[in-house]
């Protein structure tokens, strides 16, 4: 894939014929649709952009779609691998379910949409449902999508809705569903959908994902130093309106370093992504940190039917 200097995204050479025909006409318009967005949040306030990008509140040994990037690479990988056709359904299945579920791509589209209209950052995006549960996907697509038509912005978040049905998710999650042959049916509901169908929804899904990593990599590859950028009105700051970007090496933005005044003294104030080493880096004024790697000495227990407990 190639992008212009506009966002637009294009196949850079003609894709393999044997790619899915609904994930090949999909992925350049959703890789475009997502970095418009996010160009247009950045436009107009990069400070709260940055603070959506570090997703502060986790590490990135505790986030969430860390492990479900890991995970969905990995599971798409085994789909060359497969020669059981039922087997091979259900993965697609399982994985869709897994992908359409990720909170983390909601909160980041609906901030994102705030952001170009002028809203501060927020995390979380969105209220709980009445009895404080998280809300599904598919209301929280219909919240993001009456924000960007009102912003004028619902071109950008096509994606979302072009990757969601009820039926199927629920009929995958409840393991409520038989592949007949050719035909899948959805016994909940009463429909049966033939599978090359059901298996567009499905590309379409994984096209929206794979935009939205892509291009919240690419955004994030643009932070290759650390950088002062303006504060909004909202921020309080001794630093006369200035916050500095702490940078990682070969990931992009980890926190906004700023100075609050007490008094007659100035205080560290930092937000963002930084380990116990990193903070003390930071405090000692490195805003360059090095790469990150994961630990080597993780255990790992990958025998599901061991009647060993598991760490």
């Amino acid at each position: 894939m190639e992008r212009d200097m506009d966002g637009n995204w294009g196949w850079l050479e003609n894709p393999p014929e044997t790619m899915n025909t609904d994930y090949k006409n999909a992925l350049p318009g959703y890789l475009t649709s997502y970095d418009k967005l996010l160009t247009t949040a950045k436009t107009r306030s990069e400070f709260d952009f940055v603070l959506a990008l570090i997703h502060h509140g986790f590490d990135s040994h505790s986030d969430p779609f860390e492990t479900t990037k890991r995970t969905f690479h990995a599971i798409a990988a085994t789909q060359d691998r497969l020669d059981d056709y039922d087997v091979e359904v259900s993965i697609a299945l399982w994985l869709y379910g897994h992908i359409i579920e990720a909170s983390y791509p909601y909160q980041i589209i609906g901030d994102m949409i705030g952001i170009a209209t002028g809203q501060p950052h927020r995390n979380p995006i969105f209220a709980p449902d009445k009895c404080g549960g998280e809300l599904s996907p598919g209301r929280k697509i219909t919240e993001i999508e009456d924000a960007a038509k009102a912003a004028g912005l619902k071109r950008f978040v096509k994606p979302l809705r072009a990757s969601w049905n009820a039926d199927l998710r629920n009929a995958v999650f409840h393991s409520n569903y038989a592949i007949v042959g050719d035909n899948l049916r959805l016994l909940a509901v009463g429909k049966t959908l033939p599978v090359s169908k059901v298996l567009g929804r499905v590309n379409r899904a994984i096209a929206a994902f794979e935009a939205f990593v892509n291009v919240l990599d690419v955004q994030r590859s643009q932070y290759t130093e650390p950088i002062q950028i303006d504060t909004p009105y909202y921020w309080g700051s001794s630093s006369g309106g200035k916050v500095m970007v702490v940078v990682r090496e070969g990931y992009g933005p980890v926190a906004i370093y700023d100075t609050v005044g007490d008094i007659d003294v100035a205080s560290p104030a930092i937000v963002g992504r930084l380990t116990a080493q990193e903070m003390t880096l930071v405090n000692q004024g490195v805003f360059h940190l090095p790469p990150r790697k994961r630990p080597d000495d993780i255990t790992r227990s990958t025998n599901l039917k061991s009647t060993e407990p598991r760490p």
